[in-house]
């Protein structure tokens, strides 16, 4: 019987990992007596009963705490035994940095004896943690555990990874990696860590990515239409180390920079084509790098500005809200939308133009007019301004060319949601 107890006692200490607290002591204490009362009616009982009926009665209670024992040594061998494990608990007064997959369970302990221990993390949604120290990996990015035990703080890294990819670009070791692996890894390393500066707010860091990626890779446009389209153009591949890509290849180069900065996003795809969709401030959008990228047979200024282009990258499809994809004619943009996130808030749809390019929204005739007057008069020869789209160009052009004696060229850019970007040149 005592035997038995202590086997419960242990049993009961590994799945609380050693903790003892008032719960677990009364529930132990409760099963000492009630196994003491059994066996003190058992003794009792000797003399009237026959030896066959005390040998059933000792037997049968000898089996039921043995099946209590069992049971508790079956979650030792399954959940329990992974949480005793060392390669599952990461010590850490110890260890500072670690990886785990995402979906992964470990678990954070002290070594030593500590008294009123607390467990934090700096985002929860990437890898959370309880009250008992045990780690979830959500998705993948980079957080810092805190354990705070009276006075004392420590501190962890933890990098949440998908793929051997995922975490050569979270830590910068590239051991494990093939040869085209680690130079895509050590490019997306490197302008997280050295290209963005940290103090940026997230959206600048998701816009300065959307420019990367449209400034250093083209769209394979001349093998598309040939039908000759490399593996790599559909790839991060193409995009890092040929410089060509296609829409699956924007997007997933796309996905590894957004990974590497812990900012929670999708591949999102339709019948014929991929883009991406981001969480910014508990806000879903859409980001389609590739078709901001626009296409020219003939690439000089000329032909570009006849087509209808600023620059050499757009923001149509920056953030943007499911209305907008909803404008595009060819369908290439119709996707499932119980399958993916629903972006409905507009929020961020004209922050590229408005917060970061200076363009601002002129929703009446009027104050369009005087905008651009006030930045002529002000020394600026090139101004590109948000023209709400059912307004009067030809108007604002005249008024213009009057006031200036004619020396002004102007052109429409691209749409965008319910504004054209209104350009215009003082010569």
């Amino acid at each position: 019987m005592i035997v038995l107890i202590n086997k419960y006692i242990f049993v009961q200490k590994v799945k609380t990992g050693g903790k003892m607290n008032k719960k677990n002591i009364i529930k132990q204490c409760l099963f000492i007596l009630i196994c003491i009362i059994t066996a003190f009616c058992i003794n009792n009982n000797e003399a009237s009963a026959s030896q066959s009926g005390i040998a059933k009665s000792k037997k049968g209670i000898s089996e039921y705490i043995k099946r209590s024992i069992q049971a508790d040594a079956d979650y030792l061998t399954s959940a329990s035994r992974s949480v005793t494990s060392d390669s599952n608990i990461i010590y850490i007064n110890s260890t500072k940095k670690v990886g785990i997959r995402v979906n992964e369970i470990r678990f954070i302990r002290l070594k030593g004896k500590y008294k009123k221990v607390k467990y934090t993390t700096t985002n929860s949604s990437i890898v959370g943690v309880n009250s008992k120290g045990k780690l979830r990996a959500k998705r993948p990015g980079r957080v810092t555990i805190k354990v705070k035990a009276g006075k004392k703080v420590f501190k962890c890294v933890i990098y949440s990874y998908c793929s051997q990819l995922n975490y050569a670009i979270l830590t910068g070791s590239y051991s494990n990696l093939g040869s085209k692996d680690k130079k895509i890894a050590r490019k997306v390393h490197t302008i997280i860590n050295k290209k963005i500066d940290k103090s940026w707010s997230k959206i600048r860091k998701v816009r300065y990515i959307h420019d990367y990626l449209i400034n250093n890779c083209e769209y394979d446009y001349d093998n598309y239409l040939k039908g000759t389209l490399p593996s790599s153009s559909y790839t991060a591949e193409g995009v890092f180390l040929k410089k060509r890509a296609v829409c699956s290849g924007y997007a997933n180069a796309f996905k590894l920079f957004m990974d590497g900065l812990g900012i929670e996003n999708n591949l999102i795809f339709s019948a014929a084509h991929e883009w991406n969709q981001i969480k910014l401030y508990g806000i879903w959008c859409h980001i389609d790098c590739s078709w901001d990228d626009p296409v020219w047979t003939d690439k000089s200024a000329e032909s570009r500005i006849s087509q209808g282009y600023l620059y050499y990258l757009q923001y149509k499809y920056f953030m943007v809200d499911d209305s907008i994809l909803k404008t595009d004619n060819t369908g290439a943009h119709t996707f499932n939308t119980s399958r993916f996130k629903k972006c409905r808030n507009k929020k961020f749809q004209y922050y590229a133009f408005n917060m970061h390019l200076g363009m601002p929204f002129c929703d009446g005739q009027d104050y369009a007019f005087n905008n651009i007057v006030g930045k002529i008069n002000s020394g600026k020869r090139k101004i590109n301004i948000l023209l709400r789209q059912d307004l009067d160009p030809g108007k604002l052009v005249n008024d213009l060319c009057w006031r200036y004696g004619g020396k002004i060229s102007y052109f429409y850019n691209a749409r965008v949601g319910n504004y054209y970007i209104f350009s215009i040149s003082l010569s």
